[in-house]
Formats: structure tokens, C-alpha cells, sequence
């Protein structure tokens, strides 16, 4: 049961949209009890009935042991109940605004501050990036990711990457499709690792080569080919040589950059180069 409660307690703490909405959802569920408590009876039970049963801990373990492929998804279940109340709760309340003549002037002020507390719980505020303006990528994703993540984007078919961990934090971020090699619960730390994962022991091994890739290119391509990855996005070097210290002696400087022709083992190819990253694919 340990493993459901660290899923539970990750969700909550963790993932920032959830708990906005949540504050949302507690609003707009004391807003109905109290004004119109009658009227939305049935609403309230199931918002309250379904809640209670997805934060069940009985009910999660079941779920994610019983479908283990989806143990990852199973509190998009209670955002359902969430979302309705939310909005259900803001209909009632514009509404009424409306209901007298003073109501009338004020209801595009109303419905302007309900667009900004929704925008403000939700994902279409921009996330935070150092690298990256907000204008330009409502996502946050670095510009170096992005642009190696690019080059896969006339790519017909399913995708499946095995990439350094900054690509693969994003990777799924910029396009839904991609399938990584091995999921977040392996290469974050932030995320707990849950036993119904079924990460194999190649898929262990694999993530500890790709922390140092250099000299260990025949094992990662081999291991990579056998899962049937079929591109790989690795650093060219760049970032590296750029973080390094620069000693003062031009002599001792190291270089840093990788020979792509190296990772061309097991059926894989060099497609392109960006600005940090060499992109591989499978013939």
C-alpha cells in the first residue's frame, strides 16, 4: 500500500495544474452547497461519491495493478468530477449575475475574471524556461530540445526515441506520439517508481549507458535495436564543451565532441545535426 500512497501524495504535490484546480473545485462546491443547495443534489453526489472512490487507496491499487499499462493515468479519473462542478459552478454563478439589472453591467467583468482564474489554473499560461520567451513555446521547452525534436516531425508512423534526459522530459510534451524507450519513473527522480512499471533489466542498463554515452555506443545501439527504438537522439558535445571549464592553458582544453559515425552500429544511421544534438534513425 506504500506505493499507492507515494502516487497519491506525487499527484498532489507535484503536479501544479491538478492542485489549482482543485482550489477551483472546492470554490465552486461550497458556492453550490450554499446557494443553491436543492438544485444540484445530484450534482454534489456524484462530485463527492466519485472522488471518494478515486482517492480510495483500495481503488488505486487495484487499478494499477489490474491494468498496469495505464497505472500512470488513473487520476485523469478524478478530474472529470473536478472539471464539472468547476464549470457547472461558474454557469450558476454568471448566471445569476444576470438575474437583476446591476447583475447585467457587471457580467463581462464576471465572465473576464472566470477566463483568467481558468487561464491561471490551466496549461495555457506558458511555463517557466531560461532559455525559452514565453511567447514563443507555451510549453517550455528549450530551444536546443525542441529543435532536435523538430527534425522528427515529418516522420510518417509511430515513433519510438531513446534520447539523452532533457530530450526525453519534453519529448512527449512536443508531440504525444513519441513512445521513449523507457518512462518518466525511471529517469526522474521526482517520480516514484511504482513495481507495475515492468521496466526490464536491459532497460536499467540502458538508462545507466545514456548518463555516459562515450565508449558504450555498441551496447546502446544493441540494446536500443533489440527494443526496436528506432531513432536516437544523442549530444553532439556542444552543451558539454560550453558548461566545462575553460583552462588557461589553450593546450589542456578538451574536445569535447562526439564522432556520430561511432553510433552508426545495429542498423542505425545518421539523419541530421542540430545545434547540440546528432539525431539517428534505424534503417
Amino acid at each position: 500500500m506504500q506505493e499507492v500512497i507515494d502516487l497519491i501524495l506525487h499527484v498532489q504535490n507535484t503536479i501544479e495544474i491538478y492542485g489549482k484546480y482543485q482550489a477551483l473545485f472546492w470554490v465552486a462546491l461550497v458556492y453550490l452547497c450554499f446557494k443553491r443547495k436543492k438544485e444540484n443534489q445530484d450534482v454534489l453526489r456524484y462530485s463527492v461519491v466519485s472522488l471518494l472512490l478515486f482517492w480510495n487507496p483500495l481503488f488505486v491499487y487495484g487499478i494499477i495493478h489490474t491494468f498496469p499499462e495505464v497505472a500512470a493515468y488513473w487520476q485523469l479519473l478524478w478530474v472529470l468530477p473536478v472539471e464539472m462542478v468547476i464549470a457547472y459552478g461558474l454557469t450558476i454563478a454568471l448566471q445569476e449575475t444576470t438575474a437583476h439589472q446591476e447583475g447585467k453591467k457587471i457580467y463581462w467583468g464576471y465572465l473576464a475574471a472566470v477566463v483568467v482564474i481558468i487561464a491561471l489554473a490551466g496549461t495555457i499560461v506558458p511555463s517557466e524556461s531560461d532559455t525559452v520567451q514565453a511567447a514563443d513555446n507555451r510549453y517550455g521547452i528549450p530551444e536546443r530540445d525542441m529543435e532536435a525534436l523538430q527534425c522528427l516531425d515529418q516522420v510518417e508512423g509511430p515513433i519510438t526515441l531513446l534520447a539523452v534526459n532533457d530530450v526525453l522530459k519534453v519529448s512527449r510534451k512536443y508531440n504525444g506520439s513519441i513512445v521513449n524507450v523507457y518512462g518518466s519513473s525511471l529517469w526522474d527522480p521526482n517520480v516514484p517508481n511504482d513495481t507495475t512499471d515492468g521496466y526490464t533489466a536491459e532497460m536499467y542498463r540502458l538508462y545507466e549507458l545514456m548518463q555516459t554515452p562515450v565508449d558504450h555506443e555498441e551496447e546502446i545501439t544493441g540494446l536500443a535495436a533489440d527494443m526496436g527504438c528506432g531513432y536516437l537522439i544523442i549530444s553532439n558535445g556542444r552543451r558539454e564543451q560550453e558548461e566545462a571549464e575553460v583552462p588557461r592553458d589553450p593546450n589542456q582544453i578538451v574536445d569535447l565532441s562526439v564522432d556520430v559515425q561511432k553510433w552508426c552500429l545495429n542498423g542505425y544511421e545518421a539523419l541530421t545535426e542540430t545545434t547540440y544534438y546528432h539525431i539517428l534513425r534505424r534503417k
